[in-house]
């Protein structure tokens, strides 16, 4: 089996560096692409973890054209009124910076990957 998803798309939001209780680094982007129809947009939560999380808070600006590679999670929680949700995310395994404006990315290594 196995468990791919590829997404071009442009970030909806500033991503925000937040921290879990154990101390782990974890930024969540919101990324549209778009849908089948012209007039359809389609709205996924891309979950970065770790170093990558925190190299990535200068870059992960609203409107930035982003190619993510990763694999989907469906993470299961409670709401305050203990409802219980499914949602599906994607986590991040690599991410580039697909904007011409090449001033405004990271540094590139040697496989021109964001830095991971």
């Amino acid at each position: 089996m196995v468990n791919i998803t590829v997404l071009i798309g442009r970030i909806g939001k500033d991503g925000e560096l937040r921290y879990t209780k154990d101390g782990k680094p974890v930024m969540r982007l919101r990324i549209a692409t778009d849908g089948r129809k012209k007039d359809h947009t389609d709205w996924h939560t891309v979950t970065v973890w770790g170093e990558m999380a925190k190299a990535l808070v200068p870059y992960a600006t609203k409107g930035r054209l982003v190619f993510v590679l990763g694999s989907i999670h469906n993470r299961t929680w409670e709401d305050q009124n203990g409802n219980q949700h499914t949602t599906a995310e994607i986590i991040a395994d690599t991410i580039r910076f697909l904007d011409k404006n090449k001033k405004n990315n990271p540094p590139e290594d040697e496989d021109d990957e964001f830095p991971y």
